[in-house]
């Protein structure tokens, strides 16, 4: 996870294209960490990189209120 909130369980991780979606293996890990993660208690949310450029004060207040708007979420059906 790039950025954790102990007091608010909230674990942040910020998905880059190359690192995340276009290199190989990346899915299975970040899928451990997440599930590593909220094994611990923490809310997982997801910030797209081209989302946290766009407009990165909107998706910083919508994490905090545990909304996730990134392809990562979105590619395992919630």
């Amino acid at each position: 996870m790039d950025f954790t909130i102990p007091s608010l369980n909230l674990a942040i991780n910020v998905q880059s294209v190359y690192f995340h979606y276009a290199k190989e293996g990346s899915r299975v890990h970040d899928e451990y960490v997440r599930v590593s993660a909220e094994q611990w208690g923490y809310n997982v949310i997801y910030i797209d990189e081209d989302d946290a450029i766009r407009d990165p004060i909107f998706y910083v207040k919508e994490a905090f209120m545990y909304i996730d708007h990134s392809l990562t979420v979105r590619g395992r059906g919630r």
